[in-house]
């Protein structure tokens, strides 16, 4: 269901890293988020010459990513992304653009409403593929 969204919004034009061996190339824009340095590295690799490779993960502290010189030279660039970061005053107006620019398929996504009580079975409603991104109401 997940990768039907994806495609749907990106008009298809997406990749999803999970062990690929082909040659690929030419995007525009990379967004890694899964904290590997592997990704971060092939979303370099996989990127224009002028593009830009965001992470907004969190690779261990020890470990370090390889980046060849003459990709940056060539006009790469690459940005990480620590969540605190993104204050709610940049976030919301972009939140805003992106919701109203693909409505018709973000809303079907968020329809599992759940109480905070709730919260263990909106978990393994998620975990079990239940729900497709559970919401939990929070409210005082």
């Amino acid at each position: 269901k997940k990768l039907d969204i994806a495609r749907k919004i990106t008009d298809g034009d997406f990749l999803i890293f999970n062990k690929i061996k082909k040659k690929i190339s030419n995007f525009d824009y990379c967004f890694e988020s899964s904290g590997k340095t592997e990704a971060i590295e092939f979303g370099m690799k996989i990127l224009k010459k002028d593009g830009k490779c965001i992470f907004a993960s969190h690779p261990p502290k020890d470990q370090t990513i390889n980046i060849y010189p003459h990709d940056l030279i060539s006009g790469k660039e690459i940005k990480g992304i620590w969540g605190s970061h993104v204050g709610i005053q940049k976030a919301y107006p972009l939140m805003i653009k992106i919701y109203k620019k693909y409505s018709k398929y973000i809303s079907n996504t968020f329809t599992d409403i759940y109480e905070f009580e709730n919260i263990n079975k909106a978990i393994y409603d998620y975990r079990s593929k239940k729900s497709f991104r559970p919401i939990i109401k929070f409210i005082k």
